[in-house]
């Protein structure tokens, strides 16, 4: 016959309240885990103007194989795009650098205009050489890993996205879709839009919203007319951006303005001001008069904003680190920000249907 001793019994006590306790730390861990944010996602945003100008002093110092005589053809011929040999191996070496998530670019050509470029014209540049079924000088820049989704009639402004990191809502994974950025078009200022948008659903869950800008450049009323207008419709098209919902947002590129050193000079940079002081939209990049300055001689005019997204930007050529090419060649500094969503579990972060 079974006999239960006192000392029996209190072993057997003794091991079912360690089970119990047991058990409990493990539902309490299993409740902490579904009700403990997630891990924030760091993440790099680049943008980039790739273009160049006839007005940068390309025949002082040793000859580096494009002076004023390639400028020249380059302005006249590749719409000052990225396009010298050179300048895109230093692109690509650049950005395999860096590993950029996002990357929005401005003026980078687009080789399929090669077919009516003249061969005197194609020396050391990327038609140099070309065919039909050459890539593009933006999948050429970035390589396979990326999804490339371009203004509809500006197929020099597209961003990318790493397909490891997002998808480009209506573009498919690791395509070219030469208009799949949308985007609404401002009557008398050039014709198509000026800037991009799309949703990037990330790969870890949710979805944040990018806006690329590339602004109507000058400094005559009209082109100050045609910023302000611009901004206006940006700002309207960023409510139409998730369809309603809250989504932590990043706007980037060329604004061709700067918001605190133009703002007695040009109506756009005080719109520009107003706005973000108003809105969401916090400035990531640099700005106020001691800001870099993104076009040597004419301020800081490029910059990364963001809406539920902190973080901090670093130019190359700039403070010790190398330039992207040392020949004269670009006449805008990129901007590189290392970000991170601060609000990965609140309404910002559109979270992915379960």
């Amino acid at each position: 016959m079974f006999e239960l001793t006192l000392s029996k019994f209190l072993r057997i006590l003794s091991c079912a309240l360690v089970t119990i306790s047991i058990a409990c730390v493990v539902a309490v861990k299993k409740r902490g885990e579904r009700e403990a944010p997630q891990p924030p996602v760091d993440f790099v945003v680049v943008s980039i103007n790739t273009g160049t100008t006839d007005r940068l002093k390309h025949d002082l110092g040793t000859p580096d194989g494009y002076s004023s005589d390639e400028a020249n053809t380059s302005k006249h011929f590749y719409g000052n795009g990225l396009a010298w040999g050179a300048a895109i191996d230093a692109m690509q070496a650049y950005v395999r650098r860096v590993a950029p998530q996002i990357v929005f670019f401005q003026e980078i050509f687009d080789s399929v205009k090669c077919e009516t470029i003249p061969e005197d014209a194609r020396v050391g540049f990327v038609c140099e050489g070309w065919a039909s079924n050459d890539q593009s000088v933006v999948r050429t820049v970035l390589g396979p890993g990326y999804s490339i989704s371009c203004i509809p009639g500006r197929s020099d402004k597209c961003l990318a996205v790493d397909v490891a990191f997002g998808a480009i809502e209506g573009c498919p994974i690791g395509s070219i879709c030469p208009t799949g950025l949308k985007g609404t078009p401002v009557p008398g200022c050039g014709g198509a839009a000026r800037h991009g948008f799309a949703l990037i659903e990330l790969a870890g869950g949710g979805s944040i919203g990018v806006i690329g800008y590339h602004a109507t450049s000058g400094a005559e009323p009209d082109d100050s007319e045609c910023r302000i207008r611009q901004q206006r419709q940006i700002q309207r098209d960023f409510g139409a951006l998730a369809n309603g919902e809250e989504v932590a947002r990043v706007l980037l590129g060329d604004f061709n303005t700067d918001p605190v050193r133009d703002i007695e000079t040009d109506e756009s940079a005080r719109q520009l001001s107003e706005w973000i002081r108003e809105s969401p939209l916090d400035f990531i990049s640099d700005v106020g008069v001691e800001a870099i300055e993104t076009y040597p001689g004419r301020g800081n005019i490029d910059h990364v904003l963001g809406d539920g997204i902190k973080g901090a930007c670093r130019y190359p050529g700039i403070g010790g680190l190398p330039p992207v090419l040392e020949m004269t060649y670009f006449d805008h500094v990129p901007i590189e920000c290392r970000v991170q969503l601060t609000d990965i579990s609140g309404s910002r972060i559109r979270r992915a249907p379960r």
